[in-house]
């Protein structure tokens, strides 16, 4: 912190000036009512020691700025303030008293008071930089104190930040992997369907380094994503699942995370349509429930079937990454009863600025 904070911003420079206006007032009524002084002579001394002290106030940031407590050499620290306080308080009853003697004439008993109070004047200088300085350190302190929190929120933004796009990373050799595997088992008695296989995965892999960089995106193109999913799956697969959407169409504008849906579909294929000898519905369910935008898929499996154990790459990713998003652990339900496994994710609307 470079600049004094009271000269930091210009709200601060009204209320310092709007401060130092008032107790001169206060001080010239002060040494009129209580001290039977001539009013000229108590707007005189008033306006001129004020106006020093006002003066000196801005000044004592430099001792202050430059003795740092941090540094560890308190004795030496608090002994400089002490000869700073003397020396400021010094200057300012000198420079006020002569100031006054020199600008003013016909003093007369006025002279007598300004003498008498030069000690108390004296004084207060000192308590007056005391108290100056014990503001400044705050202020030093306090600044520093934020400057910390919001390090470290950035720090943990960067780092969140950081989390989500190696989660994300994740996703994309998942899928391509058994993608290509799937091109390579279908050039060996369907050629024609390998190659139209191998041109959606290449319009999804270009839609999804398009998306890339981008955390959140509309939720209406992570369903076309998806869709272009089920399409380069369909070629594998043909007529066995189908998919069914219940869409509420006011939520296909609000943002969720990227790359969210096509997991949980991946899943629903992977663990249903594949293993499965009958045809399969995919259920694909978008609505609004209290605060959360309420996306769920669901899908039949043979239970008689072998099933597979995963790699927990795909939920528990997603499960994952809301959590940095949106800071809460209960963002996705999964339900297995008996034939039906169903995937339920909410998004915080409120947080999505809904």
């Amino acid at each position: 912190m470079e600049t004094n904070p009271i000269l930091r911003e210009t709200k601060y420079i009204y209320y310092f000036v709007a401060f130092w206006t008032l107790v001169t007032s206060m001080l010239c009524l002060q040494l009129v009512i209580e001290f039977k002084l001539n009013y000229h002579f108590a707007l005189a001394e008033s306006l001129i020691y004020t106006l020093l002290l006002a003066c000196f106030s801005l000044v004592i940031w430099f001792p202050v700025k430059f003795k740092n407590f941090d540094d560890g050499d308190t004795y030496n620290i608090i002994l400089s303030h002490i000869l700073s306080a003397i020396i400021i308080s010094t200057i300012w009853t000198g420079s006020g008293y002569f100031l006054i003697t020199q600008l003013l004439v016909n003093l007369g008993e006025y002279r007598i008071f300004l003498i008498n109070s030069l000690i108390w004047k004296f004084l207060f200088g000192i308590l007056f930089y005391c108290l100056m300085a014990t503001f400044y350190y705050f202020a030093i302190y306090y600044d520093r104190y934020h400057e910390k929190l919001l390090n470290e929120s950035e720090l943990k933004a960067s780092v969140t930040e950081a989390e989500l796009k190696s989660l994300k990373f994740q996703i994309n050799p998942h899928f391509i992997f058994n993608a290509l595997n799937s091109i390579s088992a279908l050039t060996m008695f369907d050629s024609e369907k390998a190659h139209d296989m191998t041109i959606k995965l290449s319009n999804f892999l270009r839609y999804t380094l398009a998306k890339n960089d981008k955390q959140k995106t509309k939720l209406i193109d992570e369903i076309d994503n998806a869709r272009l999913y089920l399409d380069i799956e369909k070629i594998r697969f043909g007529d066995k699942f189908d998919l069914v959407e219940n869409i509420n169409k006011d939520a296909l504008q609000i943002e969720v995370p990227s790359m969210i849906l096509q997991p949980v579909f991946e899943n629903a294929v992977k663990y249903g349509v594949f293993e499965s000898l009958e045809k399969v519905d995919i259920i694909f369910t978008v609505d609004f429930k209290e605060e959360y935008l309420k996306i769920s898929i669901e899908n039949s499996y043979d239970i008689k079937g072998t099933r597979k154990k995963g790699e927990g790459i795909g939920l528990s990713n997603i499960k994952t990454r809301l959590k940095l998003f949106y800071e809460q652990d209960n963002l996705i339900e999964i339900t297995d009863n008996k034939s039906i496994f169903k995937v339920t994710i909410f998004i915080p609307l409120e947080k999505n600025g809904q």
